[in-house]
């Protein structure tokens, strides 16, 4: 049995406006498991680290629907879910097939960019990352970088990686998108919608974006 996992997006939010996409898989009779990463919505935890251990909160979610039966996963995840997804599949052979939509390739440059559309010029933003990853590995016990999604889109061992991302996203550049893309083995696909700003491709191209999600799983999801 195949099902497909949501996994919500931005820090501090929760999964509930992915609710409009479980539809979509019920019409195809996949079950959808939603869920808030630590830290995020009614999940507790008080420290996000932005894949490192949010990766453990997906591999139990994925464990979850082992335990019911469900042995071939899709995972559909959104900005920070989208590179979890990402740093997970190498983690889980029970990971059959990957849409990312508006991942990072690595959070420095994404960080970085974030900082200048506040303001910040570049210079500083430089600076400011150095202080916020050096604080951030002291309060975290890790090295977030460690588990940035470029590291693990080459490990996939043939697992299918849809990536989406808009060409107008104000945190992501296309360059980390098309970054991911030459690091991943096939079987792979990259859509890039120009004016799309984040995660916001679903409202620019609603048809041709479910087209692509749900086609992307039926292709390799679908029972075998």
């Amino acid at each position: 049995a195949a099902s497909t996992l949501s996994c919500s997006s931005d820090p501090g939010g929760d999964c509930s406006p992915d609710l409009i996409y479980a539809p979509w898989f019920h019409a195809r009779g996949w079950p959808v498991l939603l869920f808030d990463f630590r830290n995020h919505g009614k999940s507790d935890g008080n420290l996000t680290s932005m894949v490192f251990y949010e990766r453990y909160d997906l591999l139990a979610a994925i464990d979850f629907m082992v335990a019911r039966g469900y042995e071939r996963i899709g995972l559909l995840g959104f900005s920070m879910g989208a590179a979890t997804a990402i740093g997970t599949t190498p983690l889980s052979p029970r990971v059959r097939a990957v849409v990312a939509d508006s991942p990072f390739a690595e959070l420095k440059p994404t960080l970085t960019r974030g900082a200048m559309n506040k303001g910040a010029p570049l210079w500083l933003a430089r600076i400011l990352m150095v202080f916020i990853f050096f604080f951030a590995a002291r309060r975290l016990h890790c090295r977030p970088q460690d588990a940035a999604p470029i590291h693990a889109v080459g490990q996939f061992a043939g697992r299918p990686l849809l990536i989406i991302l808009g060409g107008a996203d104000e945190y992501i550049e296309a360059s980390e998108g098309q970054r991911l893309f030459a690091a991943a083995g096939e079987p792979k696909e990259f859509w890039l919608v120009p004016r799309a700003p984040h995660r916001e491709a679903d409202k620019l191209e609603p048809e041709r974006y479910r087209e692509k999600v749900m086609g992307w799983f039926e292709r390799w999801l679908g029972e075998a």
